[in-house]
């Protein structure tokens, strides 16, 4: 019999992932691939949408979370910083030899790999892009490869990776300043109070799960208003917010939880039941759901704006089996609220 729940799971790699964008897509997803390999998470793949501070000093903040930094760069210097006149992925890189991250550079063989004439910058961003190179190139805190064709870059990338583990050791990565959750739980305190302003955050929790999963009977307008796929979504009931002193109503400081792809094959594989408590990276999210104020095909059910959180990305159980709630097994809110509008409508008969 496995012993899965009394250990707790190895930590993965974090692995902040800059490069250009358009011309560089099929190298970014040879890298995706590679990682993925490896079992480490990418940070950056990605650009933001919505949050509260700039793009700039989003990344900034990915990459102080991460344990290495990659970059992959091509025959483009990339988007300027109106501000300092430096490309996106230089500042980042800058950011990363400030920090001290360990980086792995891979740079395009300009002799071998074949490239297309609008891939290739001109003028003053050619002149800038052949310096930063340079930089690359004769650094002694670099580890620079090169690469001529998607096959050798997600080979390369994923040596590369196996190697830098190696390197740093066999030991469980938990750099994660334990300020982190109780700085979300802060923001979290702020969310669930003024929904609209803080929307679409991203941000480290650590979280008790106190309620049931919901099954494949997930009302469809959940999953659609969030973005979710019925019938390929994962739903937690009664996620509670650990790290900072509840100053709100218990019902509303109780959120449900929503979980696709990686983020919910994370929750399988950890075993992620009633009870659990866990660290994750989150979204906060606010949306309209139809009829949110009730259950499929309840009578009096309207629209309402509702508040979920969704999981980005699991980083690590803290336990296991933690007493919950004994008053009810997994609370619903939506189901709560519409049953109590009918128990005060009966008694008002």
């Amino acid at each position: 019999m496995s012993n899965k729940r009394s250990e707790q799971p190895p930590v993965a790699f974090r692995v902040f992932v800059s490069s250009t964008y358009v011309d560089m897509q099929q190298y970014r997803e040879a890298i995706r691939t590679a990682l993925n390999k490896a079992d480490c998470v990418p940070y950056g793949m990605e650009r933001f949408g919505a949050a509260s501070i700039s793009p700039l000093e989003k990344c900034y903040e990915e990459l102080e979370e991460s344990q290495i930094y990659l970059c992959a760069i091509g025959m483009k210097y990339g988007s300027v910083d109106d501000k300092t006149q430096k490309s996106y992925t230089q500042l980042e890189y800058e950011k990363a030899r400030e920090l001290g991250k360990p980086i792995l550079a891979f740079l395009i063989d300009e002799d071998k790999a074949e490239f297309k004439i609008k891939d290739i910058d001109k003028g003053e961003l050619w002149e800038k892009l052949v310096e930063f190179k340079e930089d690359i190139k004769n650094s002694k805190e670099v580890t620079c490869s090169f690469f001529d064709s998607v096959s050798t870059l997600e080979e390369a990338v994923y040596r590369s990776v196996l190697g830098e583990i190696k390197r740093q050791g066999s030991r469980q990565i938990t750099e994660e300043p334990e300020e982190k959750y109780i700085e979300g739980a802060k923001l979290f305190s702020r969310f669930v109070k003024r929904p609209e302003r803080y929307k679409n955050v991203e941000t480290i929790l650590r979280v008790r799960m106190d309620g049931l999963y919901g099954g494949w009977r997930l009302r469809d307008e959940v999953c659609e208003a969030f973005g979710f796929v019925p019938g390929d979504t994962l739903f937690l009931n009664d996620v509670f917010v650990i790290g900072t002193n509840v100053d709100v109503d218990n019902d509303i400081w109780y959120v449900d939880c929503l979980a696709k792809d990686r983020a919910a094959d994370w929750l399988d594989d950890n075993a992620i039941t009633t009870g659990t408590v866990f660290e994750g990276r989150f979204k906060l999210a606010y949306e309209l759901v139809e009829k949110g104020a009730g259950t499929r095909g309840s009578i009096g059910a309207v629209d309402a704006k509702i508040a979920n959180l969704i999981l980005v990305e699991g980083i690590k159980v803290i336990s296991y089996g933690t007493p919950v709630r004994s008053n009810k097994n997994a609370v619903n809110i939506d189901r709560d609220i519409i049953e109590k509008m009918l128990s005060q409508q009966n008694l008002g008969d």
